[in-house]
């Protein structure tokens, strides 16, 4: 999971605000999926994240839907 900020939605780059375990990412990556996510260029967002096949992928959800999930990154959701 990382809090992001998007920073291009037309290739899915989005520079890293925190990272919220111990792994080793850089300032900014490629997230895969992002199209299909209700995030905004404005703001920081919380994205789930997984790697598949040597990209970064927004974590499908566990709904029936399997939607891909992002949360603006408000304190009541950093705090949950």
């Amino acid at each position: 999971v990382v809090t992001a900020q998007l920073v291009d939605p037309a290739t899915g780059t989005c520079r890293i605000v925190r990272q919220w375990n111990s792994a080793s990412l850089p300032e900014e990556i490629v997230i895969a999926h992002l199209d299909e996510t209700a995030i905004a260029p404005a703001g920081d967002w919380i994205i789930p994240l997984i790697n598949t096949r040597n990209e970064w992928d927004v974590a499908p959800s566990p709904l029936s839907s399997r939607a891909r999930l992002v949360y603006p990154a408000t304190p009541e959701a950093v705090q949950q």
